[in-house]
């Protein structure tokens, strides 16, 4: 995301770890389901910071909600990626 607001905006991207409040800075259209998976990668981020919330989120993470949100993230990846290099 900090990619893709470098390259929209030709300067440094802000310090700031809310990726869907990044892409609204860099002009990034993004449909409720994007919004969603960059929510929960940011929640995934501050959770893994602190280590109450890594307890509460280690409970969730079972084989099959890790395999789940890999698979979102890749898909998410993916579709920024053919955006840069356009």
């Amino acid at each position: 995301m900090k990619a893709w607001y470098a390259k929209i905006n030709s300067k440094t991207p802000p310090f700031i770890h809310d990726l869907v409040r990044l892409a609204e800075k860099a002009d990034l259209m993004l449909d409720d389901d994007q919004k969603d998976i960059l929510d929960t990668i940011s929640t995934f981020n501050i959770r893994g910071r602190y280590d109450d919330y890594k307890r509460e989120s280690n409970k969730k993470c079972s084989n099959a909600f890790t395999k789940e949100w890999i698979y979102s993230i890749k898909g998410f990846r993916e579709w920024i990626k053919t955006k840069l290099l356009k």
